[in-house]
C-alpha cells in the first residue's frame, strides 16, 4: 500500500510503526474480564495470551494485572502464559497451569481457540466448566471458533469491528493526520 501511495490503516496498534492503526483498548478488555472473575470470588486467575512481542498481548497482561491488584491480590507470573493462539497450544498451556500444586480456579483466554483447548484439557481431567474451573475468552469474531459453539458456552466480549470498519473511511485521516493515530475505539 505504501509503495502504491495509497492511504491505509491497519487493525492493531504498534507503537514503533510509522502507519496508522486502530484497535480496541486491550488493557480495559483484560481488566474487565479479570475483574469479573475477581468479583465472583476467584483469587488465582490464569491468563493465556498471544506472543508477548505483540502489543495487544502485552496490553492485556497489563490490564489483567491491574484488575488483580485492584482486587487486593498479587500477580503470580507463573499463571500468565504467552504463546501461539491455537486450540493445541491452549490445551498445552492449560495442562501447565492445571498441573501446578496451586492451580487457578479461572482462566482468561486471549481468543476462543485457546478457550477450546482449555475446555478440552479440563474435560480430559474430569473437571466441570463452570464448577471446577471458570473460563472467559476474548475475540468472538472468528468464524470457525465462536463462543456459542462451546459447551458450556464461554463468555466472550462481543465486538463489532465490521461496523467500525465501515465507519472509519468517513473519518479517514489525511496522510499527515494518519501518523501516530492510536486507538480509535
Amino acid at each position: 500500500m505504501r509503495t502504491l501511495g495509497a492511504p491505509f490503516v491497519v487493525h492493531g496498534t504498534d507503537p514503533s510503526a510509522d502507519h496508522a492503526g486502530v484497535d480496541l483498548d486491550n488493557r480495559a478488555v483484560a481488566r474487565r474480564m479479570t475483574n469479573h472473575l475477581v468479583t465472583l470470588g476467584h483469587r488465582r486467575i490464569g491468563l493465556l495470551e498471544g506472543p508477548e512481542a505483540m502489543t495487544f498481548a502485552r496490553h492485556r497482561r497489563i490490564g489483567h494485572a491491574a484488575a488483580l491488584r485492584a482486587g487486593g491480590y498479587d500477580v503470580d507470573p507463573a499463571l500468565v502464559l504467552h504463546g501461539p493462539m491455537t486450540v493445541a497450544d491452549g490445551r498445552r498451556r492449560a495442562a501447565i497451569l492445571l498441573d501446578r500444586p496451586d492451580p487457578p480456579t479461572a482462566i482468561v483466554c486471549g481468543n476462543v481457540m485457546l478457550a477450546e483447548g482449555v475446555l478440552a484439557e479440563a474435560r480430559s481431567r474430569g473437571m466441570a466448566v463452570p464448577g471446577d474451573l471458570s473460563l472467559l475468552a476474548h475475540d468472538d469474531g472468528l468464524r470457525r471458533h465462536r463462543p456459542d459453539r462451546l459447551t458450556p458456552r464461554s463468555a466472550a466480549p462481543h465486538r463489532r469491528c465490521d461496523k467500525r470498519g465501515r465507519r472509519w473511511p468517513r473519518r479517514w485521516p489525511t496522510r499527515s493526520q494518519a501518523k501516530g493515530v492510536g486507538s480509535a475505539f
